[in-house]
């Protein structure tokens, strides 16, 4: 590891160069950043508690559920509109040939 390289007198050495380059004043809030930056990488690493990963397949089952409800809305939806488009189709065959039949085609 590099840091093993780094004897006491470079580490003061850096401490001065960062504090003369962000000021007294924005150093508190540099590290203030730079600690939260790492918790939240710790907290990105770690495992997922038993709650969370109950959580997390939950949602997916109902998620899944949900997709699963909404194809068979969506298939229901279709078949009733084909069918719609069906009878109408029919209908207007049967329309039309009522209008082409002749008074003999209506005797025989």
């Amino acid at each position: 590891m590099i840091i093993c390289a780094i004897g006491g007198l470079e580490i003061g050495l850096i401490c001065l160069v960062v504090l003369l380059i962000f000021g007294g004043k924005k150093l508190p809030e540099l590290m203030r950043g730079a600690g939260k930056g790492v918790k939240s990488f710790k907290e990105g690493m770690a495992e997922p508690s038993d709650e969370e990963v109950k959580r997390r397949v939950d949602e997916e089952v109902r998620r899944r559920a949900d997709e699963e409800v909404q194809r068979r809305v969506d298939d229901e939806v279709r078949r009733r509109a084909d069918e719609e488009m069906r009878r109408r189709a029919d209908e207007e065959t049967r329309h039309k040939e009522a209008e082409t039949a002749t008074p003999d085609d209506e005797l025989k």
